[in-house]
């Protein structure tokens, strides 16, 4: 299927378009961290800020932890949580 509710478009599996259809950064993506598994930007409701802590139930490779830490900077913490 193409598009509709709970579908993604067609072109969903390409990453880039993937990420960006999520609101990624194409910069911001640590590609070997990125397992096409994530349900979403979590980052765009946080607004992060410099010295936050963040912690990540389920964060699988990290992607979101990574992008995380750039935007907390060196006084902040990210920690990710996985099984």
């Amino acid at each position: 299927a193409t598009g509709g509710i709970n579908v993604m478009p067609g072109d969903a599996g390409n990453p880039e378009k993937r990420n960006e259809l999520l609101g990624y950064s194409g910069t911001d993506v640590t590609t070997s961290a990125d397992l096409g598994l994530g349900c979403g930007n979590p980052l765009i409701a946080a607004k992060l800020k410099l010295g936050e802590v963040v912690v990540d139930l389920g964060s699988g490779a990290g992607m979101d932890c990574f992008i995380a830490g750039k935007q907390v900077g060196p006084t902040g913490r990210v920690i990710g949580i996985d099984m």
